[in-house]
Formats: C-alpha cells, structure tokens, sequence
C-alpha cells in the first residue's frame, strides 16, 4: 500500500462513507469537464452504498491514464477493492482518485500537469473518483475553474 497523507486519507475514507453534497459551479473547482473524453462510460456516477460505487468506470482508448487536470500526486498504491490507484491532490479541496490501474508511472510527492500520464489501465478498465474536501463528487456536475494564481 502507498503512503498517505493527511490530506489524502480524508478523500479514500469518504468512498466507504460520503455525505450528500453537490458541487455544481464551484469556481474553484479544476476542470474535469472532459472526463467522458478518457473512454466510453460504462457505470455512470453513482453513489449507490450497498455496491460500494461512488464514481465512474470508464473504458479507456488505449491504456494510458491520463490525469485530467494539474496537481500533486497525494498517494499511489494498492488499496483493497480499488488495486492500484494514485490520488492527485488539485488544491483547495479538490482531490481525483484513478484506480483498477495495472502499472503506477508516478511517485506520491511529484507534481504533474493536466494530461500527465499516471499508469496504465487494467484490462482498460478505469474507475474515477473525483471529490470535494472528502466528498465524491458526480464529475458532469462540476462546471467551470475561475482560480487564478
């Protein structure tokens, strides 16, 4: 298992139990708007408890997984029922958790821009969490970033 950060182990605990919470127009939120452009939609967002299902999977063209805005990796490593996932910390609350990945390319510490690979998918599967300050977030809700500097 990779190492946690403090802030990083807030977004893995609200998979096992979130809270109600919708992020439509946040203006600090990162654009995640072209998520839907990693891979075809298989399990749309949902935050149904009995199957455990807080994100989307997603199938990826390819198998690279790319991450869809700039940030700093939290955590990377193998959590049971995710594998291996990486978690990018995308500042002021904002968290994206990409896992069912076959092989990590990056460290917990390092920086990345938008479009960065983080690994490769497993069987091109991929599952996406996106989450505000603990809380998953459906990623087509979250409308625009307005934060400069």
């Amino acid at each position: 298992m990779g190492v946690f950060c403090r802030k990083c182990l807030v977004p893995v605990l609200a998979l096992f139990a979130p809270a109600a919470f919708s992020a439509a127009g946040f203006s600090e939120a990162p654009s995640f708007a072209d998520y839907r452009k990693v891979g075809r939609v298989l399990q749309p967002y949902s935050r149904n408890a009995e199957s455990g299902t807080y994100g989307v999977t997603l199938r990826v063209e390819g198998s690279a997984v790319k991450t869809l805005a700039e940030g700093r990796i939290c955590s990377a490593g193998r959590l049971r029922g995710y594998g291996r996932y990486v978690i990018v910390d995308h500042g002021h609350g904002w968290h994206s958790l990409y896992s069912n990945l076959a092989r990590i390319d990056v460290q917990t510490g390092q920086r990345i821009q938008r479009g960065a690979a983080l690994g490769l998918a497993r069987h091109k599967r991929l599952f996406l969490v996106v989450s505000y300050r603990g809380n998953p977030i459906n990623p087509s809700d979250i409308k625009r970033r307005e934060v400069t500097g």
